[in-house]
């Protein structure tokens, strides 16, 4: 049998039925979806409450970047930025990343 004809025939993991998934990867996917929503909930109220007083749109910026990085973390994503050194922080920009990650994230 030839390679290729190996490896047409071999399932695709995302042609995977639930059956054939291991508990562990169902129990991190609960996992993240249960932090996910706890901490949207939490700081999102927090987001709210902080709003509410012109004088903090730092700190709910804060409260964003710290909602996003937890995310990441606990879904195993590390993010790794190359050249902030040429960027010059009074200026505006556009932020495009590569990536050939299955996630978008959110600039933190």
């Amino acid at each position: 049998m030839e390679v290729g004809a190996q490896l047409l025939r071999s399932p695709s993991p995302l042609l995977q039925t639930p059956d054939s998934i291991p508990m562990v990867l169902w129990a991190r996917t609960a996992v993240i979806l249960a932090w996910v929503v706890v901490a949207t909930l939490v700081l999102g109220l927090l987001t709210i409450a902080l709003s509410l007083s012109a004088s903090t749109a730092h700190a709910v910026h804060r409260v964003a970047r710290a909602w996003g990085r937890s995310i990441l973390s606990v879904s195993g994503v590390r993010v790794l930025v190359r050249g902030m050194e040429q960027i010059d922080p009074t200026s505006a920009f556009i932020s495009c990343p590569i990536t050939r990650a299955t996630t978008t994230s959110p600039c933190c």
